[in-house]
């Protein structure tokens, strides 16, 4: 049995989920991190407009991972009232690129990336959304 890789913690903050992602995420890994947040949603899907996800510590997937993400974003698009998705990474081309490889072009969910979390903040602020606690806690005790 292979075990899970990586780290996930997610804070239910409707109207955003937030995700802080470490570490590299193998399938084991891909397939218990979309079981965690499609449990969050699945509890109040019209409740989120928007998922973000902490990605600075993330190492990158296995090869086998993107298919366990693209079944999760055709759900959250049909199944759920999230239509933005935020990213925070840095190496920004190469791992939007990876990241995209989870996602098919038709999407009716927008995929904004960000450098920093103060680009996700101002772009949560720009479309009048509260600013989870936690997001803003970590803006302040770890600035970019």
């Amino acid at each position: 049995m292979v075990k899970s890789h990586g780290a996930w913690q997610c804070w239910a903050c409707p109207p955003v989920l937030l995700i802080d992602i470490t570490g590299a995420i193998n399938k084991e890994g891909a397939i218990q991190q979309v079981d965690d947040i499609m449990a969050l949603l699945s509890a109040a899907p019209q409740q989120y407009l928007v998922l973000l996800a902490l990605m600075e510590r993330w190492e990158y997937s296995t090869h086998d991972a993107p298919p366990e993400f693209q079944l999760f974003h055709r759900w959250l698009a049909s199944e759920t009232a999230v239509r933005d998705c935020l990213y925070v990474t840095a190496g920004m081309r190469l791992k939007k690129a990876f990241i995209e490889l989870g996602w098919e072009e038709s999407s009716p969910v927008r995929r904004h990336y960000f450098s920093d979390v103060a680009g996700a903040m101002a772009f949560l602020e720009r479309q009048q959304i509260p600013c989870p606690e936690p997001l803003h806690l970590r803006a302040v005790l770890i600035p970019s």
